[in-house]
């Protein structure tokens, strides 16, 4: 069951009940758009719209919207914590504390300094910073999955022209 369905079905149960507290896990990536994370991108930022939205419509029932950034956890494949990666029991120690404070929050201290730079920092600064991540993400995840060495998909995007002839001899061969 989806958090969305998951909403769907105790939301009615505890405006019956006279109302309470509901504390939903988005993420950081539903802010911007992130290459390579389409639909995950998406549906993080469906949930914190939806926060906000039942959030408004329900006067007894209050939602929480945590969007936190990486975690060390086996989703991130981070073993330890560091400055911009937390482990699971700094995030949740510093995001209980956060109930019932504020409607959205990054959960810890260090995420929301990185919320920050996400909204201050344009796409074309974000990216240089942003992208490496995600390469390197993306290549330690193949690695685990194949046990093989993926191939350097930043050394073609430099070189458009060297991608493009491995794709016309791989359509004439």
């Amino acid at each position: 069951m989806g958090a969305a369905e998951f909403l769907s079905c105790v939301l009615p149960v505890m405006e019956k009940s006279g109302g309470g507290q509901i504390v939903v896990l988005s993420s950081s990536q539903g802010i911007r758009p992130i290459p390579m994370l389409a639909a995950y991108c998406a549906t993080k930022a469906l949930m914190t719209f939806l926060c906000e939205s039942i959030d408004r419509e329900y006067s007894t029932i209050n939602v929480q919207c945590l969007i936190p950034a990486l975690v060390a956890t086996k989703m991130t494949y981070y073993t330890e914590g560091s400055t911009f990666v937390v482990t699971p029991e700094n995030f949740c120690h510093q995001a209980v504390g956060s109930i019932g404070l504020t409607k959205k929050t990054a959960g810890c201290l260090n995420h929301e300094l990185q919320m920050l730079g996400f909204h201050f920092f344009p796409w074309t600064i974000l990216k240089y910073i942003i992208m490496p991540i995600y390469y390197h993400q993306r290549k330690r995840v193949t690695q685990l999955h194949t046990g093989t060495e993926p191939i350097a998909i930043e050394s073609l995007e430099q070189e458009p022209t060297k991608k493009a002839m491995i794709s016309r001899d791989s359509t004439t061969a």
